[in-house]
């Protein structure tokens, strides 16, 4: 499937679901903002004592404030469930439930409570959605209690963290000269919402990431393009630069990347992708990668031949029917960038492939 065939089908079924993403879409890990304290719907206090027709307890008549109802709907994880250890806990209610809701999770065995990171609690706009994260990742293969409570209905949820998150078993220095390959076309794109697989279509080739060294706090890795051969084995496409990915922050066993930019190649166009993230979590054993994300801002301008078209803002042009909108690039501020954003990225491990630095002579690095 072409680029404009793609594109033309993700337009499409964006906008007879209603669901393109509008207004703003850049930034990093824009997930949502917590909404404002609801407050009182019923218009009167409850001190029982007014006499104001307005709160409970009003002796001329008054209605006394609604009962609570609101119940929980849907949660991720769910009872019994094999949970990744740096995941949010989501959880759905049928009602507004910022005001009445009260959560807690704790280690199953020893009863430890969990703190929740407060500033990362992020309820929707309605307050019926919730995302909550533990102050600090969980540990690895631990039963874990959910206990919500709402309107005094109690819903108790236990769980289990898989072995993703223990330190890699034969030493960090293992993963040196080991190759992972994550296919783009795999990923779950999370943002532009609707376009996930236009995305998918259009960034085809299978990103290499190879481990050089391994530090006390920080981690030399080394990404390429890669290719399938038609035998199913994955190799280093050494016509295109490499990327650099020395001194990228690490935690046994999970790393960060950051990269001023990164340029991918479609159809033989580079398409930028600048602010570029990408974070993961080793194995314990070494043989993958789980739990990935990335993000950045892809520029389009290359992009328009793809559509037969030689203005730089013919794909913003078009995503704009769907309500997604391109923001500034870095550098020259043109408005061209599409914030993208991926998730639950998966990556495995290609026995005996070690990845070798390319740098052409004119490349001023990044």
């Amino acid at each position: 499937m072409n680029l404009l065939t793609s594109l033309a089908l993700g337009l499409g079924l964006t906008a007879c679901s209603g669901k393109g993403a509008a207004g703003d879409s850049g930034g990093a890990d824009t997930d949502g903002t917590p909404a404002a304290d609801s407050g009182s719907t019923d218009g009167g206090s409850t001190d029982g004592g007014s006499t104001d027709g307005g709160s409970t307890g009003s002796t001329d008549g008054g209605t006394t404030a609604p009962p609570c109802e609101v119940t929980l709907d849907d949660a991720n994880p769910e009872d019994g469930d094999s949970f990744f250890y740096r995941d949010p806990i989501q959880l759905e209610f049928d009602g507004a439930a910022a005001d009445y809701a009260a959560i807690t999770l704790v280690e199953t065995e020893g009863g430890a409570e969990v703190p929740w990171d407060e500033a990362a609690t992020v309820w929707d706009n309605l307050d019926t959605e919730v995302t909550l994260y533990p102050a600090s990742p969980l540990a690895a293969s631990t039963a874990y209690t959910l206990t919500v409570e709402v309107c005094q209905e109690s819903t108790v949820i236990s769980f289990t963290t898989d072995g993703y998150g223990a330190p890699i078993t034969d030493g960090v220095a293992s993963l040196v000269d080991r190759t992972y390959v994550v296919e783009l076309s795999e990923v779950d794109y999370t943002e532009p919402a609707g376009l996930g697989f236009v995305l998918a279509g259009t960034l085809t080739s299978p990103i290499l990431v190879g481990v050089q060294r391994v530090y006390k706090s920080t981690i030399d890795l080394l990404g390429a393009e890669g290719v399938l051969h038609n035998e199913g084995y994955y190799y280093q496409n050494t016509r295109l630069d490499t990327w650099d990915f020395s001194g990228a922050d690490w935690a046994d066993p999970f790393f960060s990347i950051d990269a001023d930019e990164i340029s991918i190649s479609y159809d033989g166009v580079d398409i930028p992708i600048y602010d570029f993230h990408l974070e993961g979590t080793f194995a314990p054993d070494g043989g993958s990668i789980a739990g990935g994300k990335l993000w950045g801002l892809g520029d389009t301008r290359n992009m328009a031949g793809f559509i037969s078209s030689t203005d730089p803002y013919a794909i913003c042009d078009l995503l704009e029917l769907s309500g997604v909108y391109c923001d500034a690039c870095p550098g020259d501020g043109e408005p061209y960038c599409l914030f993208l954003k991926a998730e639950d990225i998966y990556g495995f491990e290609e026995p005996g492939l070690v990845l070798e630095p390319v740098v052409s002579e004119d490349d001023t690095g990044g």
